[in-house]
């Protein structure tokens, strides 16, 4: 898979730490495919996997993440219905990946915090989904 190079030098911190076993795919919908596409392709800071004219997928990890436009349907592929409003990912060091959103000033709607075991960052995409990075920070017994 090629890379999309940001000259931030934080290119794979992203994808790196992501640990996403137990998905498979996720597709959100979107009003304006080209500008989420060159969203999600600095965020992941990779090239897409497959796209056409109302969709555009992405790797990760081996596992599947969609953009599906919404609008027109006489354009919507077999894949374009349903489609999750919040996206949760796992990441290995949620501190590194806070501080590349910011450093890629991406609008933060729920600040760095705990909760339980859990810690996440929630951010809104260019396409207003919610998108959570969480990091467990110990198991329960």
């Amino acid at each position: 898979m090629d890379h999309v190079p940001l000259g931030l030098g934080t290119e794979n911190l992203f994808l790196d730490s992501v640990g996403m076993s137990d998905l498979i795919a996720a597709y959100i919908r979107v009003t304006d495919l080209g500008r989420a596409e060159a969203f999600y392709r600095r965020l992941f800071a990779r090239a897409a996997l497959m796209a056409g004219p109302s969709f555009t997928f992405f790797d990760i990890n081996g596992k599947v993440f969609g953009l599906l436009e919404t609008g027109d349907e006489s354009k919507c592929e077999r894949w374009c219905k349903p489609a999750a409003p919040h996206l949760k990912i796992e990441v290995a060091d949620l501190k590194v990946e806070a501080a590349r959103l910011a450093m890629l000033a991406v609008p933060i709607i729920k600040p760095l915090s705990d909760v339980g075991h859990l810690r996440s960052v929630q951010f809104r995409d260019t396409e207003s989904n919610t998108i959570e990075l969480y990091q467990t920070m110990f198991a329960l017994d």
